[in-house]
């Protein structure tokens, strides 16, 4: 939720900026944000790193069938440098 009143912050700033919007219109949501829990997903450790990495996709150019080619090779290496979910990614390589 957090993430979409961003987007919406960011709609509000470039309006006032563009004078798209009055100079005395209060930004509802210029401060707007829902209290969050900590995140249950902890980061993989070096000896998970490894292996992941470790495997034959990587080490020998290897691209199994149910790793949908390219597909395997890529999203790991998305995930690792974006913190992205390798399911919220597949969505990107698999429309």
């Amino acid at each position: 939720m957090n993430k979409l009143l961003g987007g919406v912050q960011a709609v509000c700033r470039w309006a006032r900026k563009e004078h798209k919007m009055p100079d005395d219109w209060a930004d509802p949501f210029a401060e707007m944000r829902l209290e969050e829990d900590e995140s249950a997903r902890a980061p993989f450790d070096i000896r998970e790193l490894r292996a992941i990495f470790g495997a034959p996709v990587f080490t020998k150019s290897e691209r199994p069938k149910g790793g949908q080619g390219e597909a395997a090779f890529w999203l790991p290496l998305l995930a690792l440098f974006t913190g992205a979910r390798l399911s919220e990614l597949d969505g990107l390589w698999f429309p």
